[in-house]
Formats: structure tokens, C-alpha cells, sequence
């Protein structure tokens, strides 16, 4: 039962609502998986598509593996280069004078679309690097979203501690900036040359599927700006597909710790209760969507929640009550 069935009223005042301008939709996007991932190029091409000002900045390495590549001094050059290959050799060789090479560039740009940025570093270093020498520069100001993952395997339970993706959100939330955090269940760090190449691996369908979702939720928060209000977060975590039996994959509203003695009315008038995240993507083809509070780390209060909940109710989905 969708709740969106119901308020129809509220629909038409979104309806009515000036759609945001392109200095409205700058987008930030970064993974601890790294630049070159499939899942990260199809959303970027995903909010390229959807006329988004976009821009891609993440490590050139995949973080989560434990191994970034050493940086070694070139005097005679005078600049740094990484000993090792970017993720998936997608940055070419330093070559001295006789084309013998030296090593690879620190950070740079795709050779044909400079706002695909790497940096060597660690998530919180692209990050950085992203809001405040990128966004400057690509878009002459801060970005008005930024979107933190995927981050391959959930992030929900005790893992929100020591989350990375949560964690960078967190920063740029601090910062000023809008930010959603998201994990999957499905899928691995390949490289996006798999998109064209494997259009049927679980990776390829994992970066389809959750790129769809990420795409119906950013297009609600941006229908009317802000995208979220200063000092509250999302984080989304999406299920694995073997959950699924079609591409749409429903979000339903939880909290980061279930409160079983608080009732509940919204979203769900007839559940009573809001559901923890990891009970939600356990229990079928449904992706979590928890608001808190950015300073704390914890659920947001019941009012705060209230208020933020009619701006995603065109996205929500309730429990079946048959």
C-alpha cells in the first residue's frame, strides 16, 4: 500500500511547485569504492541524462580494500606521482623525456570529461577536494546535494559507527550542504566499462537498479530547495536483488534503532511503528531510508521527522496491512 495514494492533495501542491532551476541542482558525487566503479558512472550519467550539474570526485583507488597506492617525490619533475595504476589503469603514465614512465598522476580528470576527478587520498580527501577546489571550480559555488556511495554491502546496525560513506556525509552536512549516504547489498567495485560490456552481471543490474532509486529520490528532495533541512541526513540502504522481481525497488521509512514503544502515524498510519534498517532490507525488496541528525548521529525527533516526511511521501511505501 503506497501511502501516496491517499494525500492526493499533497501531490498536486508538489505538482503546482516551480520546478528548481539549474543553479538549483549541483550535484557532488563521491564513493569510498572509487571513480571508476560502474555503480558510480551510472548514476553520473543518470543525473547527466536528468539535466543535472553534475560532478564526479572520488579516490582513485577502491578504499575499502585497505590498499591506496604509495606517492613517491619527482624533483626532476617537480611533482608527486602514485607508484601504482588508478582503479582500473584509467589514469595514464608520468613519462620523462624519453617517454620511460615514472609513475601516475596524483589527481587529475578524465581525458574527455573533466568533471570525472581522481584524487589519491581517502574518502574524506575527495571529499574535500570535491567541495573546495572542484565544486569552485566546475560550478562557481558549493554543490546543493551531495551524494556519498555506493558503499558495496549495507551500512546499517553497528556498522553506522565506522562508516566511512556516513561519516563524509556527515562532513558535508556539517559544511552546509545537503548530503544522502548510501550502501547496497548487491553488486561489486567493477569497472564501468561493464555497463557496455556484461549488461546482464549482477553488478551491471545492481548499478541499474539502485541508480533508478537514487534518481526517484533525488528528484524529490530537489523539487523544492533546500534538498534537506540544515543539519539532517539521510541514509539509504538498498537490498540485495536476489530480494527483488522487478527493477523498482520501494523505500520505506525506518530508524537507525526501532522504537517499539512509540507510536508511529506517519508514514504509516495503520503499522503504528517505524522499523529499524536492518529488519526493512531484510524482509524483502525494500530499501531503508532513515533521517538523522547529523551532530549526533541518532534518529531525529517525532516532529522533525514529520515535517520531513511530507517531502518524501511521493517516494514512500507502506507495509501491506492484508
Amino acid at each position: 500500500m503506497r501511502w501516496t495514494n491517499n494525500p492526493i492533495g499533497a501531490l498536486w501542491i508538489l505538482a503546482l511547485l516551480p520546478l528548481p532551476s539549474a543553479a538549483q541542482r549541483k550535484v557532488l558525487l563521491t564513493s569510498d569504492s572509487g571513480w571508476a566503479t560502474a555503480q558510480i558512472r551510472a548514476q553520473y550519467n543518470a543525473l547527466k541524462a536528468a539535466n543535472y550539474d553534475v560532478l564526479l570526485d572520488a579516490p582513485a583507488d577502491d578504499t575499502t580494500s585497505g590498499l591506496i597506492s604509495p606517492v613517491l617525490s619527482l624533483p626532476l619533475l617537480g611533482v608527486n606521482a602514485r607508484l601504482l595504476p588508478c582503479q582500473f589503469n584509467t589514469c595514464p603514465p608520468l613519462l620523462d623525456l624519453l617517454g620511460i614512465p615514472l609513475g601516475f598522476p596524483v589527481s587529475g580528470s578524465n581525458a574527455t570529461d573533466a568533471r570525472l576527478h581522481f584524487l589519491t587520498g581517502r574518502l574524506l580527501d575527495a571529499l574535500n577536494d570535491g567541495l573546495n577546489k572542484s565544486s569552485p571550480t566546475i560550478f562557481g559555488s558549493q554543490p546543493n546535494l551531495v551524494i556519498v556511495g555506493p558503499h558495496f554491502g549495507n551500512t546499517f546496525g553497528t556498522a553506522i559507527n565506522s562508516s566511512e560513506t556516513l561519516g563524509a556525509a556527515i562532513v558535508a552536512i556539517n559544511a552546509g550542504i545537503p548530503a544522502i549516504a548510501f550502501s547496497g547489498a548487491a553488486g561489486s567495485p567493477v569497472s564501468f566499462t561493464t555497463l557496455q560490456s556484461d549488461p546482464t552481471s549482477q553488478s551491471t543490474l545492481a548499478a541499474q537498479a539502485y541508480t533508478s532509486s537514487v534518481m526517484r529520490l533525488v528528484n524529490t528532495l530537489t523539487l523544492l530547495p533546500p534538498a534537506l533541512p540544515a543539519g539532517l541526513g539521510l541514509n539509504i540502504n538498498f537490498p540485495p536483488l536476489s530480494n527483488c522481481s522487478s527493477a523498482t525497488i520501494p523505500f520505506r521509512l525506518t530508524r537507525f534503532e526501532a522504537k517499539p514503544n512509540q507510536i508511529d502515524l506517519l508514514p504509516c498510519p495503520l503499522s503504528l511503528h517505524i522499523p529499524d534498517e536492518t529488519t526493512t532490507v531484510n524482509s524483502g525488496c525494500f530499501a531503508s531510508i532513515t533521517v538523522f541528525d547529523a551532530k549526533s548521529k541518532t534518529d531525529v525527533d517525532a516532529l522533525t521527522l514529520t515535517l520531513l516526511v511530507t517531502k518524501l511521501l511521493p517516494i514512500l511505501t507502506c507495509p501491506s496491512i492484508l
